[in-house]
């Protein structure tokens, strides 16, 4: 592939301290984006950029009746333990000045509580933040620290650890809540066009074409199973549904180009609701 994605990624890690961690951790990114979302929009301007990376796309898109550009942030909250939790806040592009205002936001939401039974947490010591220029070359993940090696052959075999529920969806817009090693790649290079076009720099419209060929011959074997999680959206009036599927899958016979591919998703997320932290995973070689 001559070509690379280039978006810069600003992503920071938070050490929260629930008090009632049994009440939060079924799904604490919606949670918190909730709470975060009507939290910025009554304070209004000093948070507007905030605001428009977690929610501005998606309501100017409803607004002018066009398909949805991908969200500019995502979070992702990990249970580290007892009342321990990890918030990954992922803000593409350069937005190191949003990270204190966003600190600001978790330290008055958790003294006031969050969610319908108002769950109180602090925020245990400063983030940690940085920014990173994901293409091709990169090779650390700057959300779990892992470390993937710059060289690879086809003769590796790749584990994928889906730890998020993923959805994909297929060539006739069906969902799918089973792994599709074909819909997948899709779906991956799909978002990273997106997202470039809104984020970075603009890919051709073809880009990835060439590489989806090199699909076919992959050999994958999946151990999943459908984790069922939905929430209730005040702002929509209605219960959304954000079931998929969790698990692992080992692929065998992947090119360079498409590891390459697999190294940027894992930052990103692939597949319905990446914004809810859905369709996340780790790479790791066999």
């Amino acid at each position: 592939m001559n070509i690379w994605p280039k978006l810069n990624l600003t992503c920071a890690k938070f050490s929260l301290v629930v008090e009632r961690p049994e009440e939060f951790m079924w799904f604490p990114e919606a949670v918190l984006r909730g709470a975060l979302g009507y939290f910025w929009h009554a304070e209004g301007l000093r948070f507007v950029r905030l605001y428009d990376l977690f929610f501005g796309a998606t309501e100017q898109a409803e607004l002018e009746r066009i398909a949805t550009p991908p969200v500019g942030a995502l979070l992702n909250c990990n249970h580290c333990g007892e009342n321990r939790f990890e918030l990954n806040a992922i803000l593409f592009g350069k937005c190191e000045e949003q990270v204190p205002l966003l600190l600001e936001s978790l330290h008055i939401l958790g003294h006031e509580g969050v969610g319908e039974r108002y769950v109180r947490f602090f925020v245990d010591g400063l983030p940690r933040f940085k920014t990173n220029e994901i293409c091709n070359c990169v090779c650390d993940d700057p959300v779990d620290g892992r470390i993937l090696p710059l060289s690879f052959s086809p003769e590796h075999g790749v584990c994928l650890d889906i730890v998020r529920p993923m959805t994909l969806r297929a060539l006739g817009g069906k969902f799918l809540m089973e792994w599709d090693t074909g819909a997948f790649f899709r779906n991956l290079v799909q978002r990273l066009r997106l997202l470039s076009q809104f984020y970075g720099e603009p890919l051709p419209p073809d880009w990835g074409e060439n590489v989806l060929e090199d699909v076919a011959q992959i050999v994958a074997s999946s151990d999943t199973r459908i984790v069922h999680r939905a929430r209730r959206s005040t702002r929509q009036n209605a219960r959304l549904d954000y079931s998929g599927f969790t698990g692992s899958v080992v692929l065998r016979r992947v090119s360079a180009d498409l590891f390459g591919l697999l190294r940027m998703g894992r930052l990103v997320g692939v597949g319905k609701n990446t914004v809810m932290g859905s369709g996340r995973y780790l790479v790791s070689l066999l």
